[in-house]
C-alpha cells in the first residue's frame, strides 16, 4: 500500500486553508466546495471529496491503494469583510490560472489571515460613525442628530471591538450593546435638543448593525440544497437580531424609568420621498461608501459604490411614488444590486456581495423594527403588523440580491464562459468534482442505456 507523501499532505493542507478562509468570510456553501475542489484539481490532487457544516469544513483525500489523509478546520467566527473575502478568491484563482504553487500559496494564505486590510483601524472606526450618521440624515436628522449618531455609532464600535478581543464576547451580547447604546443616544439626543428627532438615532444604530448581518449566502444555500448552512446562517442573523431586539426593548424600559420619551411619530420617514433630491443622495452615496470602507473594501470598488447606492435607492422611490408596494419595490432594488454587482464583480475582481450589500443598506427596515419594538407593550396588534413588515423587507433584500446575482452569472456565463471565482456558483449539493460530473452527465443524457440487466428477483414481480 502507497503511503501518501508530504507533498500531498501540503497540498491538501492549502485546499482546506482556501476553504476554511472563504467559509470564514461568510461564501456561500456552493462557492466553498467548488472553489476547493478546482484548488485540489490544479495541484493535482484527483481524489478529494469535500465536506461542510455550518462551523466545520473536511477535506479527505484517498487514491487507489492507500491510507486515506483527513484535514479539519473549524470556524470559530466570521468577519465582516469583503476585503478579506475578495483575496481569498483571487489567490484561489491564481493557483487555477496556474501561476501559483502550492508552497507560496500557503505562505500567501497565513499573509492573508493576518492582514488586516487597507484601510487603517481609525479610519475604520470613523466610517463605522459615518454610516450610521448618513443612515440618521436618511430619516431626516439635523445636525444635532447627525452629530451624535456619528459618535454613538463610534462608541460602540470601539466597544464592541474591545469586547470582542478582550473578552471573546458572542455577537449575541454584542447586539445587546448596541441596542442600549442606540437608545441611550436618543435620549441624549432629547436632552441635548428637544427638538431633535431623537428616535432616528436609534433607526441609525438599528440599520448599522443590521448591515453587518446581511449575507446573500445564507440564502443561495437554501435555495441550492445545502440546507445544513443556510439554516445555520439563517439562525445565527435571527438570534443576532434577537440581541438587538432585547437590547432595545432595555433601553426603552430604562427611558421610560427616567421619563424620556422616545416614541418613533408616524411623520419620521426617509427623506426621499418629501426631502430634496441632493440630501437623500448626500446620505445615500455616504452611506454606501462608508459602509464599504467599515467592511475593508478595496479601493478599486468604491467609485461604483459610490454611483450603485444613490442608483438602487431612486428605483425603490420611483416604485413606490408609483403605488408599488413595500416588499416588491425593495425586492427590485435588490435584484438590480445583485444583478449589477455580480457583472461589476467580473469587471473589478472584488467579491459581489461588497457591491450588492453597500447598495441595499439604504433599504434595510430599521424605522419598521423600531416601531414594532415600541408598540410592543401597548398595541401588540400593530407591533405585529410591523414585525411581519420588517420580516418580508429582509426576506425582499435577501431574495432579491440572491435572485439578482443568480440572473448575473447566468448572463456573464453566455457572454463570457472563463472562470472567475469571485462570480458565484449556484449548484446542488455535491462533495467532489466526479460526483458533479456525474450529475451533469445524467442531466443532459437522461435517456442513457442502464448498465445492466434488470435484476431476476425484480423481473419475478412483473
Amino acid at each position: 500500500m502507497r503511503v501518501i507523501t508530504q507533498e500531498e499532505i501540503d497540498k491538501v493542507d492549502v485546499v482546506a486553508r482556501v476553504g476554511t478562509l472563504m467559509l470564514g468570510a461568510a461564501c456561500a456553501a456552493s462557492d466553498v466546495v467548488y472553489t476547493s475542489l478546482k484548488v485540489a484539481q490544479k495541484l493535482g490532487l484527483r481524489h478529494v471529496s469535500v465536506h461542510l457544516t455550518y462551523s466545520d469544513l473536511q477535506v479527505s483525500y484517498r487514491p487507489p491503494e492507500t491510507v486515506a489523509h483527513q484535514v479539519a478546520h473549524t470556524i470559530s467566527a466570521r468577519r465582516f469583510d469583503y476585503g478579506r473575502q475578495t483575496r481569498v478568491k483571487q489567490l484561489a484563482e491564481e493557483i487555477v490560472a496556474g501561476r501559483l504553487d502550492h508552497v507560496q500559496a500557503a505562505r500567501d494564505l497565513e499573509w492573508i489571515r493576518s492582514y488586516r486590510g487597507p484601510y487603517p483601524e481609525w479610519l475604520v472606526h470613523i466610517s463605522s460613525g459615518m454610516t450610521a450618521a448618513a443612515a440618521a440624515i436618511l430619516f431626516g436628522g439635523n445636525i444635532t442628530v447627525f452629530a451624535l449618531t456619528f459618535v454613538s455609532a463610534v462608541v460602540l464600535d470601539y466597544v464592541s471591538t474591545y469586547c470582542e478581543r478582550r473578552y471573546a464576547l458572542p455577537v449575541f451580547f454584542l447586539q445587546v450593546i448596541a441596542g442600549v447604546v442606540g437608545i441611550v443616544s436618543g435620549i441624549v439626543t432629547t436632552m441635548v435638543d428637544p427638538n431633535a428627532n431623537a428616535s432616528a438615532v436609534v433607526i441609525a444604530v438599528i440599520m448599522f448593525m443590521l448591515a453587518g448581518m446581511t449575507s446573500t449566502a445564507a440564502v443561495n444555500d437554501a435555495i441550492t440544497g445545502w440546507h445544513l448552512t443556510g439554516v445555520g446562517r439563517i439562525s445565527e442573523a435571527i438570534v443576532n437580531t434577537l440581541g438587538l431586539v432585547i437590547g432595545v426593548r432595555l433601553g426603552l424600559f430604562a427611558a421610560g424609568l427616567c421619563g424620556v420619551d422616545l416614541a418613533i411619530s408616524e411623520q419620521v420617514r426617509q427623506i426621499g420621498f418629501d426631502g430634496q433630491a441632493w440630501q437623500w443622495v448626500a446620505a445615500c452615496v455616504m452611506l454606501g461608501v462608508s459602509l464599504a470602507v467599515y467592511a475593508q473594501t478595496p479601493k478599486r470598488a468604491l467609485p461604483w459604490v459610490f454611483l450603485l447606492s444613490p442608483a438602487i435607492y431612486l428605483l425603490y422611490v420611483v416604485l413606490l411614488n408609483l403605488d408599488v408596494a413595500t416588499a416588491w419595490a425593495t425586492a427590485a432594488g435588490a435584484v438590480c444590486a445583485g444583478l449589477v454587482g455580480t457583472v461589476l464583480s467580473k469587471m473589478t475582481t472584488v467579491t459581489v456581495d461588497a457591491f450588492a450589500v453597500c447598495a441595499v443598506i439604504s433599504l434595510m427596515p430599521g424605522s419598521l423594527i423600531y416601531r414594532s419594538l415600541w408598540t410592543m407593550s401597548d398595541k401588540p396588534e400593530v407591533a405585529v403588523a410591523y414585525a411581519m413588515g420588517a420580516l418580508a423587507t429582509a426576506i425582499a433584500i435577501a431574495a432579491g440580491l440572491t435572485t439578482g446575482q443568480y440572473l448575473g452569472v447566468a448572463m456573464l456565463r453566455r457572454i463570457d464562459r472563463t472562470y472567475a471565482v469571485v462570480v458565484p456558483v449556484f449548484h446542488k449539493p455535491y462533495a467532489s468534482l466526479r460526483e458533479r460530473r456525474e450529475r451533469i452527465r445524467r442531466h443532459k443524457n437522461p435517456k442513457r442505456a442502464l448498465p445492466h440487466a434488470m435484476p431476476a428477483w425484480l423481473m419475478r414481480d412483473k
